[in-house]
């Protein structure tokens, strides 16, 4: 029998019910994770839809499943769009009295205004790998792209590197500083494709003596922290949470 928009609309309702009572069901064992009952399908999820009315309810069925899978991946989409905004609004975590005096001293009268919290990462056994000795920094993860200038862009996009002094602090000493060097990555999904699949910025070039002597371990998260000296020079400071 042929399905009118009304009939299709609390078919898809009903449906949307059970799946809902289901997921209920299936969630209840996980308490502390964050159970989000799915929404149910209403008449403007229909909107600008067409069913052909002499569809058979098989096909009915599998035409409201497709708008419910829409509608649940416009949702998805929503949520991981909020996360990357929170995350991006997130306070950085607070610089220590110690880090703090030493950037304002190279700073000179560039602090406040010429600092900011660039990246952190948690660390993996290839950011403290002495064969390796880089630590990579996703540019989708970058906090502070435009505080680059358009022409370092410019430079690390070509293929040459910038020398970048790096403040950080043995486990037993002093702050130290060494430089070395701030490149751009493009990765590929093979050697013979052409087009990247995504960018990396990438500290090497003594990066090893900074992550032994700052007794870096795989999983300790780091924040890397850019600023100007007063010739405008761009500089870094590597800090450790405990």
């Amino acid at each position: 029998m042929p399905m009118g928009s009304n009939d299709l609309f609390h078919f898809g309702h009903a449906r949307s019910l059970e799946q809902a009572k289901k997921s209920k069901a299936g969630s209840s064992a996980s308490s502390s994770a964050e159970v989000r009952m799915p929404e149910l399908l209403t008449l403007e999820d229909f909107k600008n839809k067409e069913l052909d009315p002499n569809s058979t309810p098989l096909e009915a069925l599998a035409f409201v499943l497709e708008v419910a899978l829409q509608k649940l991946k416009k949702s998805k989409q929503a949520v991981k769009k909020r996360r990357r905004r929170d995350n991006s609004n997130a306070l950085p975590p607070s610089l220590s009295k110690e880090f703090k005096e030493r950037i304002k001293e190279k700073c000179g009268k560039s602090w406040p205004h010429q600092f900011t919290h660039f990246y952190e990462k948690k660390l993996f056994k290839s950011d403290i790998s002495k064969h390796l000795s880089r630590i990579t920094m996703a540019l989708k993860g970058m906090k502070s792209i435009p505080f680059l200038k358009k022409e370092e862009v410019t430079d690390l996009r070509e293929g040459r590197a910038i020398e970048v002094p790096v403040i950080y602090k043995p486990i037993d000493g002093t702050l130290a500083e060494l430089t070395i060097t701030l490149k751009q990555w493009d990765l590929h999904k093979n050697a013979k494709c052409t087009k990247k699949i995504s960018t990396q910025y990438v500290l090497n070039g003594g990066w090893y003596t900074i992550a032994t002597e700052g007794e870096f371990k795989v999983k300790q998260t780091v924040d890397v922290w850019a600023f100007r000296d007063p010739k405008d020079k761009l500089c870094m400071a590597v800090t450790r949470r405990e």
